[in-house]
Formats: structure tokens, C-alpha cells, sequence
């Protein structure tokens, strides 16, 4: 222990127990990470098969007066069952920040195949019937494949 600072690992990792005297009592522990001087190299834990794995993203532009009904009227209604639909992996609704009337999807598939068969569902068809009836503009819809996706599990 060093003014406070326990190390292990040869100096890499440590833990500060805000310890700065025998008097002060406070002890605010902060675990840090000395900068490491070693090159890292790429990653060799497998991922997964991302290339079968899509995410849709849909852009809706709403009336003004209609905005706010299709969060509180149909996206409330629908959002946890196509969760849970088979092959839906994620789904959210993210707004543009200087438009409010604009939104989009941005949902996570297995595969193209369950994206299509949640298209060709009825719970499909009975959203976008309400969706639809609040636009402004036409939806605006791309289906996107993963190429590279960052290991989150390396610390940066």
C-alpha cells in the first residue's frame, strides 16, 4: 500500500481507498487501471454469427397533433409484443431530438426470415394500420445488415 493505493498485479491494477492520512477516516474506494505501454493485439474470442443477425430501422414522420397519440395509443399498445415476437432479439423507439414529430425503429432479427414472418403477422398488420393513419410523410424503411460490430467486453 502506497499513499492510499493498494496494487496488484505488478502495478496494473489497484485500488485508491482515498486514504491521504493515519487521521482521515473517509474511505471513498475508486479502482483504477494504469495505462497499459504493451500493444494489444486484435481479439481471438469467437462472436457471434452476426452475418445472419439483421436490425431494421424504420423512420415515421407524424402530424403535429399525432405524436404524441402514437406513443401513447399504439406503441404502448404493441411494444412488448413484438418483443417478444419470435426471432426479435431487441426493438426501440428513439425520437430526433430538433423534430419531434419524427421517429424511428430500431429493432434487432435473427434473421431476414423472422422479420418477414413478423411482417406477415396480424399483430403486424393491426399496428401499422394505426401507425399509418398518423403520418405526415410516407415511412422510410431499411433493412441493414451487421458487418463489424465493436467487442464490447475489451476495456477501452
Amino acid at each position: 500500500m502506497d499513499g492510499g493505493r493498494l496494487t496488484v498485479d505488478g502495478g496494473r491494477f489497484g485500488v485508491d481507498l482515498g486514504i491521504r492520512s493515519k487521521s482521515n477516516a473517509k474511505r471513498n474506494a475508486t479502482v483504477y487501471r494504469k495505462p497499459s505501454t504493451v500493444s494489444r493485439k486484435p481479439s481471438t474470442v469467437s462472436r457471434p454469427p452476426y452475418k445472419k443477425m439483421i436490425k431494421r430501422i424504420v423512420k415515421m414522420t407524424f402530424r403535429e397533433d399525432a405524436a404524441d397519440t402514437f406513443v401513447s395509443k399504439v406503441f404502448e399498445q404493441s411494444k412488448e409484443k413484438i418483443r417478444a415476437f419470435d426471432g426479435c432479439r431487441h426493438m426501440e423507439l428513439l425520437r430526433q431530438k430538433n423534430n419531434p414529430n419524427v421517429m424511428f425503429t430500431l429493432s434487432i432479427w435473427d434473421n431476414e426470415e423472422a422479420l418477414n414472418a413478423y411482417r406477415a403477422s396480424e399483430l403486424f398488420a393491426d399496428t401499422w394500420v394505426k401507425t399509418k393513419a398518423l403520418f405526415a410523410a410516407r415511412a422510410e424503411a431499411w433493412t441493414t445488415e451487421v458487418i463489424d460490430e465493436p467487442d464490447h467486453r475489451e476495456e477501452r
